[in-house]
């Protein structure tokens, strides 16, 4: 039984390692990957970013591609949220109020650097439908998890990249 055991951690570092990413990079690539960490992190750091959205993932649907346009903005004090949402609603206004389209005020704001290059991001968001929880997670290549939760729907998660370029 320990001998399976060991076979199997030996198999799985023999795969990790196999997986390891090539550090022999060529001095274009290492400047252009240097260039944008700094931008998301100057970004991140003024708390004026835009995250744009490719892929949504509801609770309880499968995941889906998104179609261009679809958005979370944050500058200082605000969000611009601008997302579509898939789920269970267990309370909403009359013609299915406004999800997660809105400009509010952020409260509660958070950036916690990670051991693995990630930034994780948390604030709250209250607005006169519901209460709303985010979480972004953001890596130095600008990729981008953002994960809503809120009071009176399903968690939802999305995917996408930081928009350096503004």
């Amino acid at each position: 039984m320990k001998m399976k055991k060991l076979i199997g951690a030996l198999l799985a570092l023999v795969l990790l390692m196999g997986c390891a990413t090539n550090k022999n990079l060529s001095p274009e690539k290492a400047k252009r990957m240097a260039e944008t960490t700094q931008k998301v992190n100057e970004a991140l750091n003024k708390q004026l970013f835009t995250i744009e959205v490719n892929h949504v993932y509801p609770q309880r649907l499968p995941a889906k591609a998104l179609s261009y346009g679809y958005y979370v903005r944050v500058t200082a004090d605000s969000v611009y949220s601008c997302l579509p949402y898939f789920g269970h609603a267990y309370r909403v206004p009359y013609g299915g109020g406004t999800g997660l389209n809105f400009a509010e005020k952020i409260t509660d704001y958070v950036m916690q650097r990670g051991k693995d290059g990630k930034i994780n991001i948390y604030f709250k968001v209250n607005n006169k439908e519901d209460r709303y929880d985010y979480r972004l997670e953001v890596f130095d290549n600008g990729r981008a998890f953002v994960d809503i939760s809120s009071d009176e729907r399903d968690r939802i998660g999305f995917a996408g990249m930081m928009d350096i370029g503004k």
